[in-house]
């Protein structure tokens, strides 16, 4: 999928009710464009939206720290 198809349906959901979904897309379209600091602050957002739901909340906890504990390069750090 490209990051304009994933712009398109992240534009879409921010019209919606399901507008923390739309913080996700977020996520996956920094980290598609190796942006680690932008990708961090909206896992941040995240995880204030969904701090009620255990699921969701673990997801996003394991997402963040996995940045800590991988030190390859995959992701370039900035």
């Amino acid at each position: 999928m490209s990051i304009e198809e994933l712009e398109k349906y992240r534009n879409i959901l921010y019209k919606t009710k399901a507008k923390p979904l739309g913080e996700f897309f977020d996520v996956v379209i920094a980290m598609r464009n190796r942006d680690v600091v932008k990708a961090k602050m909206h896992i941040a957002n995240l995880k204030k939206y969904f701090a009620n739901n255990e699921k969701f909340f673990t997801v996003f906890t394991t997402l963040e720290d996995f940045d800590k504990k991988d030190q390859s390069s995959t992701i370039k750090k900035t």
